[in-house]
């Protein structure tokens, strides 16, 4: 039996352009109210976000899981 994996998407995510079908990632981001705490470095699964005056998450490894943003004591992450 052939399994597939499918990530589901939400609606915002699926840009259609010219009758085809484009998905794009919108991986999260850390805006300005970020207080560099280091609580969302400590609970992302993949390692995607990395140490500064602001912290930044990389959107190629980001998954999208939101444990980052459900974390923040500033709320400073959102999908971007």
């Amino acid at each position: 039996m052939l399994q597939v994996k499918v990530k589901l998407l939400t609606l915002h995510q699926l840009i259609s352009t010219n009758n085809n079908l484009t998905f794009t990632t919108m991986a999260y981001v850390i805006n300005d109210d970020c207080i560099a705490c280091g609580t969302c470095i400590d609970e992302c699964p993949v390692g995607a976000i990395s140490e500064g005056d602001k912290y930044s998450i990389n959107p190629d490894a980001c998954t999208e899981c939101g444990t980052c943003a459900d974390v923040c004591p500033s709320e400073a992450i959102h999908l971007g």
